[in-house]
């Protein structure tokens, strides 16, 4: 599981229709059931196949809906239905469409019925304190983004690292768990680097909810052990290792490692500071359509030299037997992990899922020696 920020995605964004037709957005509701309020998703674009979530604000976590619409434009869904199950289960809805978009009738269970009252939610205006993350949220997954700002970040302990202090800061609701700079040992600003880590601490937050949602009745997982493994005053690197299991086949686990450059607060790549190939280095971002060239050169160029630097550095690991763990493939370089470590640049290998157990093979370091010998576009101070 490397890149989790990226690989788990917000369900039911965007729902894609016919060939030849718009994307369409669920239907946002919010209103109650009983006295507690609530916000629901729905895809009723197929009537007979209608699905959504919603979530009691209270708690956060989605529940799955699925059911119809009938010809009489009654509603009928059911709570959290086993996949594939045609079985009925206790907690059901029945809704009727009113005036305005308003919906509204009765949540049952068991003999208990409470009744649900549901108005379509006007969409939400850019606010200049969100974050890029809620923004983005806001601009293509209104769903998630209410939810999130419906939470806040309480402080947790503090504690130092290579003379730097560390706030640490929770989420309650998903337990995720980030630090922000709060003093160095020179005075220099630290706004730019702490509004990257409030960033990723809230992509991992929606990570979070994105694994729950939908479970049903399936066991879900998603729990994060996040440390600082580097700092100077020129970059920061942190590990941010999570074990997941979203209700799919297996459950996974990685490490999605983030770094930053400290003045800047941006995101680096290790492209960035270094670099094999001719000419300008390329660097990858999503939505940029360099991915085959940066692919090409992965594979290559960088691959390949890194196996042959290894051979060099730790002939001990370096062994093709087909029974062990075979660090002499270039292809389980390609895509390394990545992040600083005081003596050179870490690197860890990506195995598929059944050498899982492979990824970390140890201190599997670049020196900066050699690093300096081939440097990317960004002037970072790294050590001797």
């Amino acid at each position: 599981m490397k890149g989790i920020v990226s690989a788990l995605q917000c369900v039911g964004a965007a729902l894609l229709l016919s060939a030849g037709s718009a994307m369409a957005a669920p239907m946002l509701l919010q209103g109650t059931i009983g006295q507690a309020k609530v916000l629901v998703e729905l895809d009723l674009d197929k009537p007979g196949e209608v699905s959504g979530r919603y979530f009691y604000q209270k708690y956060h976590a989605d529940i799955a809906l699925d059911g119809a619409l009938d010809k009489q434009r009654t509603l009928r869904l059911s709570e959290n239905r086993p996949f594939f199950s045609k079985k009925s289960v206790p907690m059901q809805w029945t809704l009727k469409q009113g005036a305005n978009g308003h919906w509204s009738g009765r949540w049952a269970d068991k003999g208990k019925a409470l009744p649900i009252s549901l108005s379509p939610v006007a969409e939400p205006p850019a606010d200049a304190n969100d974050l890029p993350a809620l923004d983005e949220l806001r601009r293509t997954a209104t769903y998630d983004y209410l939810r999130l700002k419906g939470l806040s970040l309480k402080k947790d302990r503090q504690d130092t690292f290579m003379g730097y202090g560390l706030q640490w800061w929770a989420e309650p609701v998903s337990g995720i768990r980030l630090f922000q700079l709060v003093s160095s040992p020179e005075p220099m600003d630290l706004s730019a680097v702490n509004k990257t880590l409030r960033n990723r601490q809230w992509q991992e937050v929606n990570s979070y909810f994105g694994c729950l949602s939908g479970a049903r009745e399936r066991h879900t997982e998603f729990t994060q052990t996040v440390k600082p493994v580097f700092i100077n005053d020129s970059v920061l690197s942190i590990s941010v290792f999570t074990s997941y299991d979203c209700g799919g086949a297996h459950p996974d686990f990685g490490d999605a490692p983030l770094n930053m450059e400290l003045a800047t607060g941006k995101i680096l790549e290790l492209e960035d500071i270094f670099w094999l190939g001719k000419g300008p280095s390329i660097h990858y971002e999503r939505g940029m359509d360099n991915l085959e060239a940066f692919s090409n050169y992965r594979e290559q160029i960088f691959a390949p030299w890194v196996v042959d630097q290894f051979k060099r550095l730790y002939p001990e690991l370096m062994n093709d037997d087909p029974n062990e763990c075979n660090y002499q493939d270039p292809s389980v370089w390609q895509f390394s992990v990545w992040y600083f470590e005081p003596r050179g640049v870490y690197l860890g290998p990506t195995f598929a899922r059944a050498a899982r157990n492979c990824d970390e093979p140890g201190d599997t370091v670049i020196p900066y020696k050699t690093i300096k010998a081939h440097p990317g576009p960004v002037k970072v101070t790294l050590p001797d």
